[in-house]
C-alpha cells in the first residue's frame, strides 16, 4: 500500500518536475479517517497548516526548535511530530530516520538541498518564504493532488473563500492600514507584494502608499521618516525581541507625528501569526484579529 502511494506521488511530481524550481475555519470539524496515515514531512508552517485542511498530521516539522511558533489553532489538532530543526537547515539525518512518503519543502529555502531531500522521500518544492496570499491557495491545491486529496483540498479552500469574503464584508473601512516588523536592527514594512500585505488586499483593506519603485519589494525596510510618510492610520506591528528599534522611535518626538500614535492605533500582533506561519488558516486568524480590532473601533 505504501508502494503504490509512492509510485502515486513520483508519478505526480515528474509531471511538476518542470515547476520544481519556479518559484473562520474550525480545525476539529476535519475527520480524519484510519486511512490517512501519510508519512509527511514539512519543512514550513504554512504546509502544516495546508495539511490541517485535509485532516492530515506531519510526522516530523521543521519546527526551528520552537513548537510555539506554530500558531495553537493548528497546534491542538497536531499528532506528535519529530522536530528536525530549523526551516533554514534541517537535518537530514533525522528526516531519513522517519522514513517519509513525502517531504514538502520550500521552494527558496530548499532548493539547493533538493537532490538531497528528493534520495530520502520524493520531495515537493512549494512557495512559501516570501510568497503573496494567492500562492499560498496555489501550494495548498499542489500539496493536495499530491497527497490525493485534491477534491477535499478544493472543497477547503471554497469554504475558505466564503469566510474570507465574509470577513471582507465586516471590515468596510476608508482606513489605510499597515503591517510591519521590527528587530533589533531595523523597521520593515510589509507591501503588497508579501504575505501579509496580500491578506489585507484580499480583505478589501488599503495598504499604505508606498512608492511605485518599491511596490515590488515584499519586506520594505524603513526610517522613522519614510514610515511618517507613509503616515499609516493604523499600524499592526510585531516585535521580534524585546529592545527594536521601533520602541526606539516611540520615544523620539518627531513620532507624535505619525496618524496612527494620535488615534491610538498602533496595535502589537503575534509574528508567528502575522509574519511566520503564512498560511490559509493564519489569513482568517488575522481576518478575525482584523475585526475585532479595526470593525469593533469604527
Amino acid at each position: 500500500m505504501r508502494g503504490m502511494f509512492k509510485q502515486h506521488i513520483t508519478a505526480v511530481l515528474l509531471l511538476w518536475s518542470a515547476q520544481l524550481f519556479s518559484a473562520s475555519f474550525d480545525a476539529s470539524d476535519v475527520q480524519t479517517s484510519e486511512s490517512k496515515k501519510i508519512r509527511v514531512v514539512v519543512l514550513e508552517y504554512s504546509f502544516i497548516d495546508a495539511l490541517q485542511l485535509i485532516g492530515i498530521s506531519p510526522i516530523a516539522i521543521a519546527d526551528d526548535n520552537q513548537p510555539d511558533r506554530i500558531l495553537p489553532q493548528i497546534r491542538q489538532h497536531l499528532s506528535p511530530w519529530v522536530s528536525v530543526g530549523l526551516r533554514s537547515q534541517p537535518n537530514l539525518e533525522l528526516i531519513s530516520k522517519v522514513k517519509p512518503d513525502i517531504i514538502l519543502a520550500d521552494s527558496k529555502r530548499h532548493s539547493f538541498i533538493f537532490d538531497e531531500l528528493n534520495s530520502i522521500a520524493p520531495t515537493l518544492l512549494l512557495d512559501s518564504l516570501g510568497a503573496k496570499y494567492e500562492d499560498i491557495i496555489e501550494s495548498a491545491r499542489r500539496i493536495g493532488a499530491a497527497l490525493s486529496y485534491g477534491s477535499e483540498m478544493d472543497e477547503s479552500l471554497r469554504a475558505h473563500s466564503l469566510r474570507m469574503k465574509h470577513y471582507k464584508d465586516l471590515l468596510m473601512t476608508h482606513d489605510n492600514i499597515q503591517f510591519a516588523v521590527s528587530t533589533s536592527s531595523g523597521v520593515w514594512l510589509h507591501t503588497e507584494a508579501s504575505y501579509a500585505g496580500s491578506v489585507l488586499k484580499k480583505l478589501g483593506l488599503n495598504n499604505v502608499n508606498i512608492s511605485t519603485r518599491y511596490k515590488s519589494i515584499p519586506q520594505l525596510e524603513v526610517n522613522l521618516e519614510y514610515m511618517l510618510s507613509t503616515n499609516p492610520d493604523w499600524l499592526f506591528i510585531s516585535h521580534y525581541s524585546d529592545n527594536t528599534v521601533f520602541n526606539d522611535w516611540a520615544n523620539l518626538p518627531i513620532f507624535d507625528l505619525m496618524s496612527a500614535k494620535n488615534k491610538n492605533q498602533i496595535v502589537n500582533v503575534s509574528p508567528s501569526l502575522w509574519s511566520f506561519s503564512r498560511g490559509i488558516i493564519a489569513a482568517e486568524e488575522i481576518a478575525k484579529e482584523l475585526i475585532q480590532v479595526v470593525a469593533n473601533d469604527a
